[in-house]
């Protein structure tokens, strides 16, 4: 292809107010146009380009993987209309589908039972892996929980303000690499209480937040138990009383995958006081009418000896113990994974970081996973529904990270494997030898990109050094002698006989 009939709009300088250096290489290699409001990125004919070579990689890969391509079906049914079909013995699964859906990959799996789903879930995610990697992108993987029961991520590091970046968290050991977010399971040591005292009601006038109890009876935020009101809502007039550490937040993803609802919200105060009275900010577990239901979370299984609300206003009760004076109908892990947390890994502390989600894949727990939609017989020629899971890759994602990447594109992304640039197209010599080395290129299965736009040579090679082509090849005063400047990258560049750089360029694919 010739750059004179190609629009690749390079920048010399990083362009104004973009933070994320992904982006930023992007727009100024030509890839990529980004509208002022910050919202909507547009690929230009060379990002297009490396996109449909990375959409072709990620087809193949999934199709060695027995993905099978369709379209419309899964962004409609998840593809039960399809696996209705086909699916009727065990010796059907698993069952995987593919399709592209408005720039994104959606996946769809069918197996035998929740552990076969999982076991071939982490395969995948393995193989998902060991394929970013080769592109040159480093990333980490983790497991968390999501409304659909749990979410298998692989993610890049990224930053605040990066294109598509979430806030996560990881921990401060770099020798451990663990990557989560506040979704992410939680492990629990024993309550940190003493013995069960006796439980007994404290005064606390206009105390209605941890901090002014800690500060008013000189405890510690852990020697409490907050009681906060939750309405999911798909059930009209249903209250859900949760219980978590007072030095713990509630986390509503994994609150709604327990109940098995699709979202929760915050009661708010109108319906505490038209269910309990006036009686916010002093909520407790114990005496709550039988018509709401209770639920822990993992940090206050074992309570001894602590704070909890009275139900009834400005007064608190001291020396709570779990099972003793509370019961609860269920218990979880329902609680953020914070920064200063322990590592889920190794035990040290976690920080605060930001992440690129590249894919996910969701599986619901246990018996959940169950699709009644879709049943095969099994090996007792007993019907059987079987397993389902979900997925989602970003293309977009990984062309991003490809860019934020050190050094140059990885060659299985970039749009051309070789630039050839002639300084001047007044020299007819260099310019024919350059046309020849393209079609040469070309017919060897390489493609090569000609620059053969009327400019100066300073400008050509400057736009040279911006594309980062995983070759370029510079046809100049040599081309009389058959003498061509190869530059092989991270700045080598040699002079070699043009027969000599033809056969580097196509044995390095």
């Amino acid at each position: 292809m010739k750059m004179s009939s190609l629009l690749v709009p390079t920048m010399k300088e990083d362009p104004a107010q973009i933070t994320d250096p992904g982006l930023t290489a992007m727009i100024r290699r030509g890839y990529a146009s980004f509208s002022n409001d910050g919202n909507r990125l547009s690929l230009l004919p060379l990002g297009v380009i490396s996109m449909n070579r990375l959409l072709k990689l990620l087809r193949k890969n999934l199709m060695n993987m027995s993905f099978q391509p369709v379209s419309s079906s899964l962004a409609y049914d998840g593809g039960i209309s399809i696996g209705r079909g086909v699916i009727q013995s065990y010796r059907h699964l698993p069952f995987l589908l593919f399709e592209e859906n408005n720039g994104e990959i959606l996946l769809a799996g069918y197996s035998l039972d929740f552990y076969t789903a999982e076991e071939e879930l982490k395969n995948l995610w393995k193989k998902l892996d060991i394929l970013v990697t080769g592109i040159g992108i480093e990333v980490f993987s983790w497991k968390d929980v999501s409304l659909s029961g749990q979410r298998y991520v692989l993610g890049v590091k990224s930053d605040k303000g990066y294109y598509c970046s979430k806030k996560g968290l990881a921990c401060l050991n770099s020798n451990c690499g663990w990557h989560g977010t506040a979704e992410s399971f939680i492990p629990f040591t024993e309550y940190p209480n003493p013995s069960p005292g006796e439980m007994k009601e404290a005064h606390t006038p206009g105390i209605k937040t941890i901090a002014d109890l800690c500060s008013f009876l000189d405890i510690k935020p852990y020697q409490s138990v907050k009681t906060m009101l939750f309405i999911p809502s798909s059930e009209k007039g249903s209250i859900v009383a949760v219980l978590v550490r007072g030095d713990r937040n509630v986390n509503e993803t994994k609150l709604a995958a327990h109940l098995g609802v699709t979202d929760v919200r915050p009661a708010t105060s109108q319906e505490i006081a038209d269910s309990l009275g006036d009686v916010e900010g002093f909520l407790g577990p114990a005496g709550l009418p039988e018509n709401i239901l209770i639920v822990a979370d993992k940090s206050v299984e074992g309570a001894s000896d602590v704070i909890i609300g009275a139900n009834k206003k400005d007064f608190h009760l001291r020396g709570a113990c779990w099972g003793r004076d509370f019961h609860v109908h269920s218990m979880a892990d329902l609680s953020n994974l914070e920064a200063g947390d322990k590592c889920p890994r190794c035990g040290n502390q976690l920080k605060d970081t930001h992440f690129t989600s590249l894919c996910e894949f969701y599986l619901k727990v246990g018996p959940k996973s169950r699709i009644n939609d879709i049943t095969y017989l099994d090996e007792s020629n007993d019907s059987v529904p079987a397993a389902f899971w979900k997925g989602m890759i970003h293309p977009v994602s990984f062309m991003m990270a490809s860019f934020r990447q050190k050094g140059s594109l990885s060659s299985l992304l970039a749009p051309f494997h070789a630039l050839v640039t002639v300084p001047s197209m007044k020299n007819n010599e260099a310019s024919n030898l350059a046309e020849r080395i393209m079609e040469t290129l070309e017919k060897q299965g390489c493609s090569a990109l000609l620059d053969d736009r009327e400019m100066r040579g300073g400008v050509k090679f400057a736009d040279a050094e911006i594309l980062d082509l995983p070759f370029t090849i510079v046809v100049g005063r040599g081309a009389s002698e058959g003498k061509v400047e190869l530059w092989l990258g991270k700045g080598k560049r040699e002079e070699v006989d043009v027969d000599l750089a033809l056969e580097i360029v196509t044995k390095n694919p």
